[in-house]
């Protein structure tokens, strides 16, 4: 079998005493060299995470929990020299994906707060809208905790570094616009402030179409209907969710996006009393999340079909799919 090497962090520690004898240009480069190594093993690392197959996925996440000391003091020189951001972009990801919400926060403070000491020709170049992308990162991590404070906060922070930076293109800034944009709508239909949370939606949605970014779009469309259907406007959210569904299943072919939409066209037909619709929505919802092994999310359409049957006083078909869905729960 393939064999693993890492450098333990107990190395490094061993090396920082013995590079005290060391003159100090020796010193700078060796740390620098380190550093090097573990941006370019971050940059494979987040490129693992990032994939769609889930075991590859899983994979990146071992690798960087097994070099997570290392690649955390790699970060701190890069940060000490006021260099780019892309091994926080690796621990952040990592972090996400083990659910660590407490310790994402912490390492994304750190970053934002070591940043204040950046020199304004720093934030200038591309550095700068790369901690925009940091300060939409706590935003979400805001949204997560249900601090929406810090999460309006972090994302208006973050469209100010992507308006006043110009190293990006006038596209790449425009989008993280629209994408905190997009959050801050979130936001504040979580709040129930709808007006607001409607007009930041459009504002996403308008630079989204003008860019063509049909992954975004589907997002905001979906979020669109779901706002019409909290209010009660069923005939708006079955529109948005029609949009939403015809760029998944079109220019995107986006799969467990279409689930995802589908179980929401169920829970709105079953509250419009339409049963026999929306158990075909909740179906074709199931039959996509079981190919890609979602068994989380089949738990959830499995659950709203035991409150359709209930609906329809079927109690034992009712009961039967809450068994189903506990089934994979428990």
């Amino acid at each position: 079998t393939p064999g693993f090497l890492s450098i333990q962090p107990i190395f490094p520690y061993f090396l920082s005493i013995k590079l005290r004898k060391l003159d100090k240009a020796t010193r700078f480069a060796i740390k620098i060299s380190f550093k090097d190594f573990y941006r370019s093993q971050a940059n494979t690392y987040h490129r693992l995470m990032e994939s769609q197959d889930a075991q590859t996925k899983k994979g990146g996440a071992v690798l960087c929990r097994l070099e997570y000391e290392n690649l955390y003091n790699s970060l701190k020189v890069s940060l000490k020299n006021q260099e780019d951001l892309s091994i926080y972009r690796c621990l952040s990801a990592y972090l996400f994906f083990t659910n660590d919400i407490e310790a994402l926060l912490d390492l994304t403070n750190f970053v934002c707060k070591v940043a204040e000491d950046f020199s304004q020709t720093t934030l200038a170049g591309n550095i700068g809208f790369e901690l925009g992308d940091a300060f939409q990162r706590r935003g979400v991590i805001g949204l997560r905790l249900r601090d929406f404070a810090l999460a309006e906060s972090s994302h208006l922070k973050s469209i100010d570094f992507a308006r006043n930076n110009f190293s990006a293109t006038q596209e790449e800034r425009q989008l993280a616009i629209a994408s905190n944009y997009h959050q801050l709508g979130y936001i504040h239909q979580l709040k129930e402030d709808y007006r607001k949370s409607s007009e930041y939606y459009n504002c996403a949605l308008e630079i989204q179409v003008e860019y063509k970014d049909f992954w975004a779009q589907a997002k905001v469309y979906h979020h669109l209907g779901t706002l019409a259907y909290v209010q009660g406007e069923y005939d708006q959210a079955r529109k948005y969710y029609q949009k939403s569904l015809d760029i998944k299943e079109g220019e995107l072919n986006d799969l467990q996006g279409q689930a995802c939409t589908l179980h929401q066209f169920g829970m709105l037909f079953q509250d419009q009393g339409d049963f026999e619709e929306a158990e075909r929505y909740y179906q074709k919802a199931i039959f996509i999340k079981r190919k890609f092994g979602d068994t989380t999310y089949v738990a959830e359409t499995y659950g709203g079909l035991g409150t359709l049957y209930h609906d329809l006083e079927n109690y034992e078909k009712a009961r039967e799919f809450y068994q189903n869905s506990l089934d994979i729960l428990i």
